[in-house]
C-alpha cells in the first residue's frame, strides 16, 4: 500500500499480427504451443497480476490471449507498424482503459449518484503499475515476475526490468576522417588533391577505421574471477508506474531496480536462427 491506497498491479503483452522476419510469430507454434503462451502462462501462475492485458490488432492472437484468461485492447493500426516504439502502444493502452473506465465511471456515477460506496469502489479502478512481457524472450519463470512484484509493490521502485550477467569485453568502432573535414567536405573541382604513388594525384575522402575499448582498460584487463561484470537488459520484462509513462514519458526510470536472470534463459527471438534455438532449448528443459 502507498499511503493507505492499494496498489493496483497490471501485466500487459504488445504482440503485434505482423512481423518481417518471421511471418505470424506471436501466434506460430512454438514447442506445440502458441508463443504468446509461454509468457501468458507464467504470468497467470506468477499470481501477482490483478488483471493481465494482451494489446493487439491481430484476431488470431485475440482469440489465443482469451483462452489463456486475458483480457484483449485492440490496438490501433498506428501503434501497430514497425516504426511504432514500446511506449507509444503502452501510453496508447493506458489512455484507451483509462477512457473507457472513465466512461464506465460517468455511467455508474449517474445511475448511483447518492451511493458513495460505489464512488469510493471506482477510485480504486485502474492500474497504477504496469508490467510490460514481451512474447519474443519465452524462456520466463513466474519467479521472476514474483521477484518484480515485490520491488515495485514492497519495495516501492518506480520502474524494475530483468537482466543477465554478462563478462564480454566490449569495443567500439569509430571512423575518423583522415585527409578533410566531414563539416566542410571539399568539391573535387575545388580541391587539388593528395600526390601519392609516383606523383598520381588522388582526390579520395579517405577514413580511418579505430576501435576502442568500452568497459576496460587494455592494460590492465580483468579476470574472470575478479571483475563482477555488468548488466545486459535480457527483454523479458519492463515493469514501471503508470506515472512514470504518463508524465514523463518512460518505462525505465526513478528509482531503478533489475531482476537478475540466467544467461542461458535470456535468447531472444529475432529471426529463425533465434526461434530453432530457443525451442530446442525449450525442448530439451520441458
Amino acid at each position: 500500500m502507498f499511503n493507505g491506497k492499494t496498489m493496483v498491479f497490471w501485466g500487459l503483452v504488445l504482440a503485434r499480427g505482423s512481423s518481417k522476419s518471421i511471418p505470424h510469430k506471436n501466434s506460430k507454434l512454438f514447442a506445440n504451443k502458441p508463443l504468446i503462451a509461454w509468457v501468458l502462462e507464467p504470468m497467470k501462475l506468477s499470481d501477482v497480476f490483478d488483471e493481465i492485458w494482451v494489446s493487439t490488432d491481430d484476431d488470431m492472437i485475440a482469440s489465443i490471449a482469451l483462452s489463456f484468461g486475458a483480457n484483449v485492447h485492440r490496438r490501433s493500426d498506428k501503434s501497430a507498424t514497425d516504426s511504432a516504439t514500446s511506449l507509444t502502444a503502452v501510453q496508447e493502452f493506458l489512455n484507451t482503459v483509462k477512457g473507457c473506465v472513465c466512461a464506465l465511471f460517468s455511467w455508474i456515477i449517474t445511475y448511483y449518484l447518492q451511493n458513495i460506496k460505489i464512488i469510493q469502489f471506482m477510485c480504486v479502478l485502474g492500474a497504477d503499475q504496469i508490467c510490460l512481457v514481451q512474447c519474443t524472450s519465452p524462456h520466463l519463470h513466474y519467479d521472476y515476475l514474483r521477484k518484480a512484484h515485490n520491488l515495485m509493490i514492497k519495495q516501492k521502485y518506480d520502474s524494475v526490468f530483468s537482466v543477465y550477467k554478462s563478462h564480454s569485453l566490449r569495443w567500439d568502432l569509430q571512423l575518423n576522417p583522415l585527409n578533410f573535414d566531414p563539416k566542410c567536405r571539399p568539391r573535387r573541382q575545388e580541391w587539388t588533391g593528395i600526390c601519392e604513388n609516383k606523383n598520381m594525384i588522388l582526390h579520395s575522402l579517405r577514413w580511418d577505421l579505430q576501435l576502442n575499448p568500452l568497459n576496460f582498460d587494455p592494460k590492465c584487463r580483468p579476470r574472470r574471477q575478479e571483475w563482477t561484470g555488468e548488466f545486459i537488459e535480457s527483454g523479458h520484462f519492463y515493469c514501471f508506474t503508470t506515472n512514470l509513462v504518463q508524465n514523463e514519458g518512460l518505462i525505465q526510470g526513478g528509482k531503478c531496480g533489475v531482476v537478475e536472470i540466467p544467461k542461458h534463459f535470456c535468447i531472444e527471438i529475432d529471426d529463425m536462427i533465434d526461434w530453432k534455438i530457443a525451442e530446442q532449448f525449450i525442448k530439451i528443459n520441458i
